[in-house]
């Protein structure tokens, strides 16, 4: 499944979503297995691709109109 980012969220007080400031781009996700309000991706960091958690509020799913 593909999603759009539509909005950022802050965590605690300080911390925000590791996509806050992708609002508009897509992703490649699965459903998480654990929560089931988040969906995952797997992103680079440091050089290594790890999985990353986007709030299912957050995102629209792409239709692909190909």
């Amino acid at each position: 499944m593909r999603v759009r980012i539509t909005r950022g969220r802050q965590l605690l007080s300080i911390a925000g979503m590791w996509y806050n400031d992708r609002i508009g781009e897509e992703f490649d996700v699965i459903d998480d297995p654990i929560h089931e309000d988040m969906l995952v991706t797997k992103q680079e960091y440091k050089g290594e691709m790890i999985d990353h958690n986007i709030f299912k509020d957050d995102c629209e799913i792409v239709i692909n109109t190909d």
